[in-house]
């Protein structure tokens, strides 16, 4: 954000987790998620889509499970994240957990397997911790690998934000380097 009020990217991912903690225990998260699934299930691109990327969610996340179960029902091939070398990433098929492994990071990642690699998806459902309404910018847990995917292999972006992640305009300042998604749910007011 060029002026006015602009917050430090570290400050704010730790205010959103203290937020995103709270919000996990309680019965509003999953009334939200609801809605954001049925705006997610009812996009055409996600419609229209083979392969989606999506993470395995955290519990501070909007929760996925249910839209893996979902895609797979719709016979989409649903594909995982895994980290590499350099703030790099790849896709990688989703086979159930018991071949996962937790990273580095805490977050469950399909085990590598190089030759089983879809890059890119046809949409990449993209993880976060902030977006903004206006020009549908992100802030990310802090490593770039989103940013890094989508400048490198431009797919058709989607995310899902709860109130607690919603901004009108990004509050914080946009890098170079940041990547603006297509579409972003928001839940209503």
């Amino acid at each position: 954000m060029k002026g006015g009020r602009s917050m430090e990217k570290k400050q704010l991912r730790q205010d959103l987790i203290k937020k995103l903690v709270k919000l996990s225990k309680t019965p509003d998260k999953l009334k939200q998620e609801q809605e954001l699934y049925s705006k997610l299930y009812h996009d055409p691109q996600i419609q229209k889509a083979n392969t989606i990327g999506i993470t395995i969610s955290q519990n501070i996340e909007v929760d996925t499970k249910p839209i893996i179960t979902r895609l797979q029902e719709l016979h989409k091939s649903v594909v995982v994240p895994r980290t590499l070398a350099e703030h790099q990433m790849s896709f990688l098929p989703y086979v159930g957990l018991n071949n996962m492994e937790k990273s580095d990071f805490g977050v469950w990642e399909p085990k590598w397997l190089p030759e089983a690699r879809i890059d890119p998806p046809d949409v990449v459902i993209v993880p976060g911790l902030a977006f903004s309404k206006q020009g549908h910018w992100r802030v990310g847990f802090g490593g770039g690998y989103y940013d890094r995917y989508i400048a490198k292999y431009q797919p058709k972006t989607i995310a899902l934000a709860l109130p607690a992640q919603t901004f009108d305009e990004p509050y914080w300042d946009v890098a170079d380097y940041d990547q603006a998604l297509d579409q972003i749910y928001f839940v209503s007011e």
